[in-house]
C-alpha cells in the first residue's frame, strides 16, 4: 500500500509539475516566474526544515533510558 502511494504522488507531482506550463503565473519578484520555481522552494524549504530538526535534535535530545530513572 505505501508503495502505491508513493507512486500516486510522484505521479501528482509530474502532472501539477507539467500543468504549470499552461498556465499563466503573476509572481510578485522575476524569479518567481521561472519553470518549476515554487516546486524547488517547497523542495528546498523542506529539506532545510528536517535538517535543522536534526541539529536541534542533537542539542535537545534525551538518552533513551532518560525517562526511566
Amino acid at each position: 500500500m505505501q508503495k502505491h502511494l508513493i507512486t500516486v504522488l510522484v505521479i501528482l507531482c509530474v502532472l501539477l509539475l507539467v500543468a504549470e506550463a499552461f498556465v499563466h503565473k503573476h509572481g510578485h519578484f522575476g524569479f518567481e516566474n521561472i519553470f518549476g520555481f515554487h516546486a524547488l522552494f517547497g523542495f528546498l524549504a523542506f529539506a532545510i526544515a528536517v535538517f535543522a530538526g536534526r541539529i536541534v535534535r542533537f542539542f535537545l535530545g534525551r538518552r533513551e533510558d532518560y525517562y526511566d530513572q
